[in-house]
């Protein structure tokens, strides 16, 4: 009997997350991670920069993207049967030649892993929406059911986050409310509302928020409390923000307009054991939810500060629901 084969490919962006982890020592998974090629030359590294610009992306998708990444050849044994998983954000290093190359091969079946929002802010800054459309997938995967209802996918079923293991203690609180993310122009202004009313009731509070690259600038409330930056002066790897998470008593999550999936925060509250004030209503239906350990809010004047503050024993009875491993029996289905 034959059995199937996984080759997985995404992007750097999320091995730095580590979110394939568990697939890592199995036989029957090839991984492969689409890395930028290394540019010396400083003219063809601004090129480079240029094309590749978010900023440019989000008025004009320029195409051949691709050519900055370099070409790992994802071959297929004769008579095996496989299951291609093409992770969102590694588009981008496909020519639309490659793609339909793939689903044109017998015996693979070629899935898309949505675990962005198909009409985020995100997706179009990398300009892949069109690949999307133009290849002939055997199915799409979306870890976002606002999408799966919208554009007929399938759902995800929230499998793709490995746990994390980190050095310090998960039960030392030190910090009321952790918030990590973008200015994005779609979240800014509902940030910046949480984070004068924390500051208006002395919450104690972790925040990070990483300028845009049009913004690096300009100034911005509480600089003497907040860590501003840009992705240019400073990476925060995903261990330390699992440890900014593990230090809190509450993980904040806000997620960007047109977004009706999770963010990691979600999975990190339910894998740390810590509760999670949120912006997305969704929350009630995903897995683990608890009124006692997650809220909802809609404005900064509906978070519960004494619920925000108050210390007290949070338990979800996670057991690796998560896995990626799971992630491999969906996207059969």
């Amino acid at each position: 009997m034959i059995t199937m084969k996984y080759i997985l490919t995404y992007g750097e962006n999320h091995e730095r997350y580590d979110l394939f982890r568990d697939l890592k020592s199995r036989e029957d998974v090839q991984m492969q991670v689409r890395k930028e090629k290394k540019v010396n030359n400083k003219l063809i590294n601004l090129i480079k920069k240029i094309h590749l610009s978010s900023t440019i992306s989000r008025k004009i998708n320029l195409p051949f993207k691709n050519i900055w990444f370099k070409k790992d050849a994802i071959s297929f044994e004769e008579n095996q049967e496989y299951c291609l998983i093409i992770v969102d954000m590694a588009l981008i290093t496909f020519s639309q030649k490659e793609l339909n190359s793939f689903v044109n091969q017998p015996k693979v079946r070629t899935v898309l892993v949505l675990i962005n929002s198909y009409d985020s802010e995100t997706m179009k800054e990398l300009g892949i929406k069109s690949k999307i459309r133009k290849t002939k997938w055997n199915d799409i995967y979306s870890f976002d059911m606002d999408d799966v209802r919208k554009h007929n996918f399938k759902p995800l079923s929230y499998c793709y986050y490995s746990l994390h293991d980190i050095s310090n203690d998960r039960k030392v609180v030190d910090n009321d409310a952790y918030y990590i993310g973008a200015l994005k122009e779609s979240r800014k202004k509902i940030v910046f509302s949480v984070l004068d009313r924390l500051q208006r009731n002395n919450v104690n509070f972790d925040f990070h928020l990483m300028k845009l690259w049009k913004d690096r600038d300009k100034s911005y409330p509480y600089e003497s409390s907040v860590d501003y930056y840009t992705a240019t002066e400073k990476k925060i790897s995903y261990e330390e923000v699992l440890k900014g998470s593990s230090r809190s008593n509450v993980i904040i999550e806000i997620v960007q307009e047109d977004q009706g999936g999770p963010t990691l925060r979600y999975y990190e509250a339910v894998t740390l054991n810590r509760k999670l004030l949120t912006n997305n209503a969704n929350i009630k239906q995903y897995p683990f939810y608890n009124s006692n350990y997650m809220r909802v809010f809609k404005d900064a004047d509906d978070i519960d500060i004494g619920w925000l503050m108050d210390r007290e024993e949070v338990n979800y009875c996670y057991n690796g629901e998560f896995s990626p491993n799971n992630m491999l029996k969906t996207v059969l289905e």
